[in-house]
């Protein structure tokens, strides 16, 4: 037998008393108040022990009982309950704990791995339009007024370039082509079908116009496959994820994480974009070595490739040499 002192506290009455709980050897417990109470040990709920605070025994007709006798407690579930017992051990076994861990830690990174994407394109896919607009115009909105200047090409520049984006796009009204400056060598595609091209991609091009219908197919193949979306789903899912285990730390470590993980993503879609071009320039009779020359310009121009391991780590496109062998393959 087993023996606490616990304060009782009833449904009928606000006021605790003060009561001997014993813990008997056939799974029975009695409650000495004003009239002897004998409940199965199995019908109670014993809060689980923090420290050195009281424990909290609810039995099944709403009876509350707080005790200090946490060691005495201890002993009684050991002694009553199977079930009761194993909780106990696992709950104060250092072995249990880290297998926890590494179990969660296993889950995260399969998720992370596997389940971000599924639930990602998941997310991609079923996104109303309504919503890719709204993000979109958002997007340009910001874009111009902090970033972006109107376009100083000609009318007939920006006519033929559009000539061209309808001919790659067979003239769906779900694309719509801007001109803009700014941002250097660039051109953009919006979750909605909006592409931006910019004056220095096309004054960098040098008239090649194949490179630029390369460079504008490169999009549409970002916008076909609903890579923007995707980004935007797995870093939130990431944040959400990294925030709710680094808690206060997650500013950091979730920051740095989720830059990893995105930027992984980010050189998947881009080499996905590419074979996209690929294969829409053939489509059209166009030679994908014109895209290729593209990478070859830029990186001539800033030696953006390197062989460095801690550099292709964090990059968020494929190496120039790579893009350009995949392109170049027949």
């Amino acid at each position: 037998m087993i023996e606490i002192v616990a304060k009782l506290y009833s449904k009928e009455s606000s006021q605790a008393k003060s009561v001997k709980v014993e813990f008997l050897d056939a799974g029975k417990v009695v409650i000495s108040d004003d009239v002897e109470k004998v409940l199965s040990f199995d019908s109670l709920k014993i809060s689980s022990r923090v420290g050195n605070t009281h424990r909290i025994i609810t039995c099944e007709d709403g009876t509350v009982l707080h005790s200090h006798d946490n060691d005495k407690i201890d002993k009684a579930i050991k002694l009553h309950s199977n079930k009761s017992q194993l909780a106990f051990k696992l709950e104060n076994s250092y072995k249990f704990a880290i297998i926890s861990v590494v179990a969660i830690v296993g889950v995260v990174i399969l998720y992370l791995t596997v389940g971000l994407d599924i639930s990602a394109k998941f997310f991609a896919k079923n996104t109303p339009y309504s919503l890719k607009q709204t993000i979109s115009q958002t997007t340009l909105h910001n874009l111009d007024k902090y970033l972006l200047t109107d376009s100083n090409l000609t009318k007939k520049r920006k006519d033929e370039i559009t000539k061209m984006f309808k001919n790659l796009t067979d003239n769906s009204p779900k694309y719509k082509l801007h001109f803009r400056k700014g941002m250097g060598i660039n051109a953009f595609a919006l979750p909605d079908g909006e592409v931006v091209i910019l004056d220095g991609l096309v004054k960098f091009a040098d008239g090649d116009d194949d490179m630029i219908y390369g460079v504008l197919s490169h999009e549409k193949g970002h916008v076909e496959l609903n890579h923007s979306m995707q980004l935007i789903a797995k870093s939130s899912l990431v944040g959400v994820l990294l925030g709710y285990f680094t808690g206060d730390i997650s500013s950091s470590i979730g920051g740095i994480v989720g830059s990893v993980i995105n930027a992984k993503f980010s050189r998947e879609y881009e080499s996905e974009a590419d074979g996209y071009a690929k294969k829409l320039m053939l489509s059209h009779n166009k030679d994908p070595k014109h895209l290729a020359d593209f990478f070859i310009k830029i990186e001539k121009k800033y030696g953006h490739d390197t062989n460095s391991s801690i550099s292709n780590f964090w990059a968020s496109h494929p190496s120039d040499k790579d893009r350009i062998k995949i392109l170049l393959s027949k």
